[in-house]
């Protein structure tokens, strides 16, 4: 066997396996509109253009079951910070507005008035708060809000927004596999000439 032969066929099968692993990566993304195949009948589109919708509707479930719960929301919400932040942002609120009462009003009383009303707003809020939390629990559970948001949001995506992303994102991994793609096609060819040597 020539020598030509004997390294042609290595090389060969890397750049099959490269050029293979690199149109199948691509083939993710493009063609982002249906193209037909007169002949042929067949309608062909890129894997993420083509099931965006139903990868978005999946994202969106996945979110709401496992990543961003109800009760995790609600959590959230139930946050003792968050909830003394806003009980004092509404009492500062309702005391700067008592302060600003007509002149003619003795500065004690504002004083006293500003002290009850701040602490029955406060405590009403509370209360407000607790309920709000409950209604939010029982919307989310009802609407699935957090799932069709998420879906809507991907479903939104530009297509070129989401390849330009995931290449991103995962370039060393897709680099890695047409890479790996050369590697094996080349090992293919090396089995293929100790095979056709064998024979011979």
């Amino acid at each position: 066997m020539e020598w030509t032969t004997a390294v042609t066929m290595p090389v060969v099968g890397a750049f099959t396996g490269w050029i293979t692993n690199l149109v199948a990566i691509r083939m993710l993304f493009v063609p982002r509109n249906p193209i037909r195949i007169p002949l042929l009948g067949w309608t062909f589109q890129g894997v993420l253009p083509k099931y965006q919708a139903e990868i978005a509707r999946t994202v969106g479930e996945v979110v709401e079951k496992e990543l961003l719960t109800t009760e995790d929301i609600v959590q959230q919400l139930r946050q003792p910070q968050l909830r003394q932040m806003v009980l004092e942002a509404v009492q500062r609120q309702v005391e700067n507005r008592i302060q600003q009462l007509p002149a003619f009003i003795p500065s004690s009383w504002r004083h006293w008035l500003a002290a009850t009303v701040g602490a029955l707003v406060q405590q009403e809020t509370g209360r407000m708060l607790d309920g709000l939390v409950e209604q939010a629990r029982e919307s989310l559970d009802r609407s699935n809000a957090v799932s069709r948001m998420v879906e809507e949001k991907v479903k939104g995506f530009d297509v070129q927004r989401l390849e330009s992303l995931a290449t991103h994102v995962a370039s060393r991994e897709l680099r890695f596999i047409v890479v790996f793609g050369a590697v094996l096609g080349f090992v293919i060819g090396l089995i293929q000439l100790l095979l056709v040597q064998g024979l011979g």
